[in-house]
């Protein structure tokens, strides 16, 4: 490989220098073509799963003090005057001489009953936050070596510099 570019070229020579020993010029009739790649990043999202949750629920116990009105009899000796002094002891009835009373009271009961107060579900909120992605991306660069035979010829070096991206695709 010589270091030439390949194709279709016509030899010619410079007029202006035609008696020198300089060597022909080889001239591209069709232009040599590369074709520069860069790297693009790309990026999407996969769903996957992240935890797994569980309705749950327990019991709390807590004191409660309540105040109950409750009530009850009460016995008590009420003294009458006898009516008829006189009467004797044997006058008086059998069934007078001894007699029983029941007394009652309030007592509290306390029950406790289970009772819906509130329907709880479980609902799930998708929220979408801005994550922030670094990557390196390599780009190919063109650079042209001119033969070391032609004299005076410039070299071009990476016609795209590296700052700037701006009308290249």
């Amino acid at each position: 490989m010589s270091g030439r570019p390949s194709g279709p070229v016509a030899s010619a020579v410079d007029p202006d220098r035609a008696g020198d020993d300089v060597p022909a010029i080889e001239v591209l009739s069709e232009p040599e073509v590369l074709i520069r790649s860069e790297e693009r990043l790309g990026v999407s999202t996969v769903r996957v799963p992240s935890r797994r949750v569980r309705l749950e629920k327990y019991v709390v116990t807590e004191t409660r003090t309540i105040t109950v009105q409750v009530s009850r009899e009460e016995v008590r000796l009420v003294e009458v005057e006898w009516a008829d002094p006189t009467a004797t002891r044997d006058a008086l009835d059998p069934a007078d001489a001894r007699r029983w009373l029941t007394v009652s009271e309030e007592q509290v009961v306390v029950t406790t009953t289970v009772v819906p107060v509130e329907r709880v579900r479980l609902d799930v909120t998708e929220v979408t936050e801005g994550r922030t992605l670094t990557g390196e991306l390599r780009r190919e660069r063109v650079a042209f070596t001119p033969d070391s035979f032609l004299p005076g010829v410039p070299t071009i070096t990476d016609p795209y510099p590296t700052t700037t991206t701006e009308g290249r695709e």
